[in-house]
């Protein structure tokens, strides 16, 4: 299967993206009774559970299954929500990106990201009633607030992962330039055949 046609992406891991950062599974998420004990219940809760589809945007994720992709979409879609002149991480189909780089990475690496996802999906259930993807806009804004801010050291990691995520396959786009002002490298681009 394939992305959405307007998905383009490189077929091997980020050039840009160096080894050492928090793209790996050290420092991603902080193991813990309190996290295992959530995603115990998360995926108790989700077993059979179904309504995810309309949350997929016509894309097919690669390596996430569709509800930890529609997770993803609804966090990157709050964490970067676009605005007049400059486009949201869902234009810019960042969850594609990121799902995509993640086919180059190890299992480690891929769980440590589904259990931050499906932290962020089920936390919000016994408080809020529904799952984070059934919440209204201001009240995701509001549990992703309460991840960063948390005092548990396995939300506040969770949260940082997932947005150093976000926040680099977001702005290694040329369209999401124009929100911050940057217009570009002074240097034109010129393709690697062309210097030689």
């Amino acid at each position: 299967m394939t992305y959405h046609r307007a998905v383009p992406g490189p077929r091997a891991p980020h050039p840009s993206l160096p080894a050492s950062t928090a793209l790996t599974r050290r420092g991603f998420l902080v193991r813990s009774a309190g996290v295992g004990a959530a995603l115990a219940f998360g995926g108790l809760a989700s077993a059979g559970c179904s309504g995810y589809e309309d949350l997929l945007g016509g894309e097919t994720p690669q390596v996430l299954a569709p509800r930890e992709y529609a997770v993803l979409r609804a966090v990157a879609a709050r964490m970067v929500p676009g605005g007049p002149g400059h486009p949201g991480a869902d234009a810019l189909h960042v969850a594609a990106r990121v799902d995509r780089e993640l086919a180059f990475h190890g299992p480690p690496l891929r769980e440590d990201v589904r259990d931050a996802l499906r932290l962020v999906e089920w936390w919000p259930l016994p408080t809020r009633f529904a799952r984070f993807t059934r919440l209204p806009a201001a009240i995701q804004d509001a549990e992703l607030g309460a991840f960063a801010g948390s005092t548990r050291a396995f939300r506040r990691s969770a949260f940082s992962g997932l947005k150093f995520l976000v926040m680099f396959f977001y702005y290694t786009q040329d369209a999401a330039w124009a929100g911050t002002g940057y217009d570009g490298p002074w240097v034109p681009r010129r393709p690697p055949a062309a210097l030689a």
